[in-house]
């Protein structure tokens, strides 16, 4: 990006995130761009919610995902 900033994009049709992956993932991600937490921006991603039964649905994932990231500085 132009600022030197990253941007981070997490997200997942497969299966609910894991605490854990994510810190792995994030660590890595960060150390191979060659930045750090602070120089990125989250992008929760929750693909398309169409229906009052899709967001039930992405709510507690989507709360959970809010919770984790703002373990970090971003």
């Amino acid at each position: 990006m132009h600022t030197g900033h990253v941007v981070i994009r997490l997200g997942g049709d497969a299966a609910d995130p894991d605490d854990e992956e994510a810190e792995a993932q994030l660590s890595s991600l960060c150390r191979r761009a060659g930045t750090t937490i602070e120089k990125s921006a989250l992008v929760l991603d929750f693909f398309e919610i169409r229906s009052a039964r899709d967001l039930g649905r992405v709510e507690p994932l989507a709360r959970k995902c809010v919770a984790w990231a703002r373990r970090y500085p971003w």
